[in-house]
């Protein structure tokens, strides 16, 4: 009799995704100070990459940490990017599929723009996920 397996991971392959994380403490190895920021976190690698989300005053936003790690990782070049926003996703998908007039006008068109860009030139087929937020997801958390 063969045992039924009780667990299946759903994404066997998770460990070459890369997570992204917004709010991310951001420590200055030179000085130690603190700044909040996105991160790019590669499991297979261990390479964490820590990313300035830029903007000015009236757009600096946790929408734009999570794209900032989206634009991160696809300059990285990585072809699965796992992240718990589905706001910034919908953007993401708005900007690709939808009049660009519309998107033009949003406080983060430019970097709507860059991830847009570098999804379109991928050589590669570029998959975006949406995982459940502050669950201990490795990569997540600080």
């Amino acid at each position: 009799m063969q045992q039924k397996r009780l667990l299946e991971l759903k994404a066997p392959n998770w460990k070459e995704w890369a997570f992204t994380a917004d709010g991310s403490c951001i420590i200055n190895k030179e000085n130690g100070s603190q700044s909040i920021g996105a991160g790019v976190y590669h499991p297979q690698s261990n390479k964490i990459t820590t990313v300035n989300p830029g903007g000015t005053s009236n757009n600096i936003t946790i929408s734009r940490a999570k794209l900032a790690g989206i634009a991160a990782a696809l300059i990285n070049e990585h072809t699965h990017i796992a992240t718990d926003s589905a706001g910034a996703l919908w953007l993401i998908r708005n900007s690709i599929l939808y009049d660009r007039q519309r998107m033009k006008r949003h406080k983060h068109a430019k970097l709507l723009k860059t991830i847009v860009h570098h999804i379109q030139l991928s050589n590669y087929t570029i998959h975006l996920y949406k995982f459940k937020a502050h669950a201990g997801i490795l990569g997540n958390e600080c």
